[in-house]
């Protein structure tokens, strides 16, 4: 489950699929949560496989 969410918030997965959907004054803002999504599904992903 978390490879597959680790596909999903991926940014360039994410700006590939959404980008042209976010609205130009949001884009900077949607970015930078999704980096920090990914950086979090990430860390999920590395505690999961060390446990």
């Amino acid at each position: 489950m978390l490879r597959t969410e680790m596909l999903r918030w991926h940014p360039d997965k994410f700006a590939g699929k959404f980008g042209g959907a976010i609205r130009e004054k949001d884009v900077a803002e949607a970015t930078t949560r999704v980096n920090v999504l990914a950086r979090l599904v990430a860390e999920l992903f590395k505690e999961a496989a060390a446990a």
